[in-house]
């Protein structure tokens, strides 16, 4: 069963521009607006290939990440319950989330490492939160028990 949500793919401009981190040298980078930021609500099986490869790279480089958890997401993908958020063309973050029409749970946030401490994970919450209220849900649960 695929996603039965009423939208194909969300876009919107991100609240907040993106912030790289270079060394001591903070500068603001362009606008998400400006690379095309999609919060995807029935993503491809490719974008699911693009978040298994780079899930599979951090578990391999630093021993942490959601790899782990990798028959969860296929099971979320196949059920529809996963949302994908692309910047030009690259899927650079997920949620997975389960639960009825009304009520929802956000149980997995993740971000690409070169793109984290950048809004993406709270922007993609935003953007989720639309999402789900413009198809009808009245409660919706996030719980992150571990922090970066």
């Amino acid at each position: 069963m695929r996603n039965n949500l009423q939208l194909s793919q969300y876009s919107g401009k991100f609240s907040t521009p993106i912030t790289a981190n270079q060394g001591m040298f903070n500068h603001v980078a362009k606008p998400a607006a400006d690379y095309g930021a999609q919060l995807v609500v029935d993503p491809s099986f490719e974008l699911l290939r693009q978040v298994e490869y780079w899930l599979r790279e951090e578990y391999e480089d630093f021993c942490s990440g959601f790899y782990c958890n990798w028959d969860i997401l296929q099971e979320r993908f196949n059920n529809g319950q996963l949302f994908t958020f692309v910047v030009e063309a690259k899927c650079v973050g997920f949620i997975c989330w389960y639960g009825s029409s009304r009520v929802k749970f956000v149980d997995i946030v993740e971000v690409m490492p070169s793109m984290r401490r950048r809004g993406v994970g709270r922007l993609m919450i935003e953007m989720s939160l639309e999402v789900f209220g413009n198809c009808g849900t009245a409660v919706i649960s996030l719980e992150c028990p571990f922090f970066a």
